[in-house]
């Protein structure tokens, strides 16, 4: 319930209290079970809201622990969770500028990247 309602404050422009939501439904989902894939939907919906109100800085440690929480569970069923969860943490390092992090975290995940963009190395005319 928290996370539709700050789902909606967001879209209503109000990210003050939609952020009061997003923490508390993860919150509330981290004390059912922090191991559980829901904590990283609900880890990866706010670390979009913040990367969407020019907070990649405060982004970055939720979507740390979105990939740490994935790398835990590499079974297939958790693959499409991991793969967005690796996707936010490249966006999230690149936006930051941590190109160090960012090199480590592609060579972990070469193969993980946007749908649609292929690597510069591929691209046409390279």
């Amino acid at each position: 319930m928290h996370h539709h309602l700050a789902i909606a404050l967001s879209k209503r422009n109000q990210p003050v209290e939609a952020e009061v939501h997003f923490r508390e439904a993860l919150d509330i989902a981290r004390k059912e079970g922090p191991d559980r894939s829901d904590v990283v939907q609900l880890l990866l919906g706010y670390v979009s809201f913040l990367r969407h109100n020019d907070r990649a800085g405060d982004a970055r440690p939720l979507a740390e622990e979105a990939v740490s929480l994935c790398r835990r569970h590499p079974d297939p069923l958790w693959g499409s969770r991991t793969r967005r969860a690796v996707i936010a943490l490249k966006d999230v390092l690149g936006e930051v500028g941590d190109t160090n992090a960012l090199a480590k975290l592609n060579l972990e995940f070469p193969t993980t990247a946007r749908p649609g963009k292929a690597p510069a190395a591929n691209a046409p005319g390279k």
